[in-house]
């Protein structure tokens, strides 16, 4: 292939949720934890070695009576999920990769056989559920160690950014009804 001579129209996706063609055999719940054999279809997800995590199905795929590929699940690559841990977490496990142990539940390293990777707590809710971050597995191998600083961190500028949006939006809704108001009252319907 060569350089490029002249401009060329670019082809993207956001990448955000993707189709992934479904193993022969196997019924993924929406909301189950997706991960991909070693022939690169989906298949829920467990603590099975050569397994690589894909995200969360965002939708029911049964194909159960199909070939591979014959239905397409599709999978939320990113953001935080609420998960189910499989034994008790503290506050002190923010920050801490966590891994499949199955379709539904994941656990700390020292409770898993086969360490599929799928995210990284970043907030604790009890000692049996955590927000993970399901993003993490790529960054995780870049960078094996977050503090606990930088998990409080990244969560803070989450809860942030949902305020700013939550702000946002009741300015909006503020405006659009002080216009209907003052439309109201000019076509008297509404005393002033």
């Amino acid at each position: 292939m060569t350089a490029l001579a002249a401009d060329k129209k670019l082809e993207y996706t956001e990448g955000v949720e993707v189709p992934v063609p479904v193993d022969d055999g196997d019924k993924i719940y929406a909301g189950a934890f997706v991960c991909v054999n070693a022939a690169g279809y989906a298949v829920p997800g467990s603590d099975t070695a050569g397994l690589i995590f894909q995200g969360v199905a965002m939708e029911q795929k049964d194909n159960t009576l199909g070939a591979d590929g014959a239905l397409d699940v599709t999978v939320r690559r990113r953001g935080l999920v609420k998960a189910i841990m499989g034994t008790a977490i503290t506050q002190a496990n923010i920050g801490d990769n966590v891994f499949l142990v199955d379709d539904q539940t994941v656990d700390l390293t020292a409770n898993v056989t086969n360490n599929i990777s799928c995210g990284k707590i970043v907030g604790y809710i009890d000692t049996t559920h955590a927000w993970i971050d399901i993003e993490a597995p790529a960054a995780a191998a870049a960078d094996a160690d977050v503090s606990q600083a930088d998990a409080a961190t990244q969560t803070a500028s989450y809860v942030q950014a949902d305020v700013q949006t939550v702000a946002a939006l009741a300015n909006a809704l503020k405006t659009d009804l002080n216009d209907l108001k003052a439309k109201l009252r000019a076509a008297g319907i509404l005393a002033s």
